[in-house]
C-alpha cells in the first residue's frame, strides 16, 4: 500500500479526507491512533511558526498576514523554515540550518509577525532556541517518547508558509540511526524547505523530532530525535548552554574473537580499553577489560550507545552499569561529570578559494585521541556541516573525525583546507578517510 506523500496530504488535510494513522504493528504505540489527522493538523498548527527575516530596522510592529508583491510573488520565497513553541513563555524549537547568519529574525504565529530573539544554540546537535514575548492562551505542543516509536509507523510533519500557510506531510519511520551527538529518525516524507525546524509529530500530536532540511539531492527528511532535542533544548532554555557528562573510559567495539576470548555469548556492550585517573569511572571502580552492558535500566549495544547515555545525564548524576568482568555480572556506581573539553582548539571553517567544502572543523582533544587509539595522532573533527554543501551531498556528518585527505595524514583543520585546494586545482574528488562510530571508511566528495 502506498502512503501519501506531500503533494496528496495536502489536498487531503485541506479536504479533511484523509482517515487517520495505521498502525504499523499491534504493539506499536500508534495503535491508539486517532482517526482524524486532519485534526491533529488543526490542533497543533497554531504552535508551528514560520520563521523568516524581517527585512526592516529594529522590531516589525504586528500586523496581520496576507499576500505581498504582484500576482504570482509569494512570501514564502522570504522563508528560512519553521519552529514550534513549546512551552507558553515563549520559548520556540528549531535549528541552526534556519537561522544560520540571520539578522532581525522575526516568527508568523497565528497571523500575526512577531520580533523573535535568539536564545541560544548547540552546534553538535543542530538544535536552536528563540523567544518571543508571551501572550495569553499561546498555543504550544509537547514532547514525546521516540523510543516507543518502531519503524515503520507513521509519523506526520508540520511546516508554515508566510502566504500559503499551513503545511503538511505523511510518511512513515524507516529507520533510527545514532550518532555521536544526536540520533537521527530517519522517514519517507517529502518535505519543502517551510518544514525545516518544525516538529515531526507521531499520532498522539506529540513531538518525537525535529525536522532536517533536505541535503543535497535527498529525497526524504531526517528529523532529530526528541531524546536529543528535548535534552539540549531544555538546557538552552534554563542556562543558555548544554553541559554534557563524561564518565572518563576509553571504550572499544567487542567483536566476534573479542567476544570468544572474554566468555561472553554475544558482541553485545562496551568493553572498556582504558581508564583515566581521577575519572568518574575510575572514582566508582571500572576497570579495564570491563565490558558495560546497561547503564541505568537502558541496555547497551555498543560503544557509541553508552556514549549517547552519558552524554545526556547531568554532571553529577549518579548511575548504575552492569558490567561483566572475568565472567562475572556486577553493578557499579558512577558520579558522572562534565565533560572535559581542555586541550580542543577551536572550530575553524575549512576555507579554500572555490567552491566551499561546508564543513567547520576542530582540532582533537586529547581524550577523542586516546579513543581512536592507533587510527589517529592528529585528525580533525566535523562540529557542523552546511546544509546543501558537496560534504552534506556526499555523507559527512557531525561527529565524524577526519583521518586523512587524498591519503595524507591530517593534523588539522588545515590540512583539509589544503587538501580540498589541491583537489579543486587538479579537478578531481577529494578522498577523506573518515572515523564514525567505530567504523573507519572512505568518503569522496566532487570538487
Amino acid at each position: 500500500m502506498r502512503h501519501p506523500t506531500l503533494r496528496t496530504l495536502q489536498s487531503d488535510v485541506l479536504a479533511s479526507l484523509l482517515v487517520g494513522f495505521i498502525a504499523a504493528s499491534p504493539s506499536s504505540t500508534l495503535a491508539q491512533a486517532p482517526l482524524d489527522v486532519a485534526a491533529i493538523v488543526r490542533q497543533k498548527a497554531p504552535a508551528v511558526v514560520a520563521i523568516f527575516e524581517d527585512g526592516t530596522e529594529g522590531n516589525r510592529v504586528p500586523r496581520t498576514a496576507g499576500p505581498v508583491g504582484d500576482e504570482g510573488e509569494t512570501e514564502d520565497d522570504d522563508v528560512r523554515g519553521a519552529g514550534f513553541l513549546i512551552s507558553p513563555e515563549g520559548f520556540i524549537v528549531t535549528i541552526n540550518d534556519v537561522i544560520e547568519e540571520a539578522e532581525n529574525l522575526a516568527v508568523r504565529v497565528s497571523d500575526v509577525d512577531e520580533p523573535a530573539k535568539l536564545v541560544a544554540r548547540d552546534s553538535q546537535s543542530g538544535i536552536a532556541i528563540l523567544k518571543i514575548d508571551p501572550r495569553p492562551r499561546m498555543s504550544t505542543i509537547a514532547w514525546g517518547d521516540p523510543n516507543k516509536i518502531q519503524v515503520g509507523d507513521w509519523a506526520l510533519s508540520i511546516g508554515k508558509g508566510l502566504r500559503s500557510g499551513t503545511m503538511a506531510a505523511l510518511g512513515i519511520i524507516s529507520a533510527r540511526t545514532p550518532g555521536n551527538f544526536r540520533d537521527l529518525i530517519r522517514t519517507d516524507l517529502q518535505i519543502s524547505k517551510n518544514s525545516a525546524g518544525g516538529p515531526l509529530l507521531n499520532a498522539a500530536g506529540e513531538v518525537i523530532g525535529v525536522v532536517l532540511p533536505l541535503a543535497g539531492n535527498a529525497e526524504f527528511a531526517s528529523a532529530i530525535s526528541s531524546q536529543t532535542a528535548r535534552f539540549v533544548a531544555d538546557q538552552l532554555m534554563q542556562t543558555g548552554r548544554v553541559e554534557r557528562s563524561y564518565l572518563g573510559v576509553d571504550l572499544q567495539v567487542i567483536t566476534p574473537p573479542l567476544a570468544q576470548a572474554l566468555g561472553l555469548a554475544d558482541t553485545r556492550g562496551a568493553l572498556v580499553a582504558s581508564v583515566e585517573p581521577d575519572s568518574a569511572a575510575a572514582k566508582g571502580g571500572v576497570e579495564v577489560g570491563d565490558v558495560i552492558t546497561r547503564f541505568r535500566n537502558t541496555d547497551i549495544s555498543s560503544p557509541s550507545e553508552l556514549s549517547r547515555a552519558v552524554a545526556s545525564e547531568k554532571p553529577s548524576s549518579q548511575v548504575q552499569l552492569h558490567v561483566v568482568r572475568q565472567g562475572t555480572s556486577r553493578e557499579v556506581v558512577v558520579i558522572v561529570e562534565a565533560r572535559r573539553t581542555g586541550g580542543a582548539k577551536a572550530p575553524e571553517t575549512v576555507e579554500a578559494p572555490g567552491k566551499k567544502l561546508g564543513l567547520v572543523l576542530a582540532g582533537l582533544n586529547e581524550a577523542t585521541r586516546r579513543q581512536l587509539g592507533g587510527e589517529a595522532s592528529g585528525g580533525a573533527m566535523v562540529q557542523r556541516v552546511e546544509t546543501g554543501s558537496p560534504a552534506a551531498e556526499n555523507g559527512i556528518e557531525v561527529g565524524d573525525v577526519i583521518l586523512s585527505a587524498n591519503t595524507r595524514d591530517v593534523k588539522g583543520p588545515s590540512d583539509v583546507a589544503a587538501e580540498w585546494s589541491r583537489a579543486q586545482a587538479e579537478k578531481k574528488p577529494i578522498l577523506l578517510r573518515i572515523y564514525r562510530n567505530g567504523r573507519v571508511m572512505f568518503v569522496a566528495v566532487p570538487s
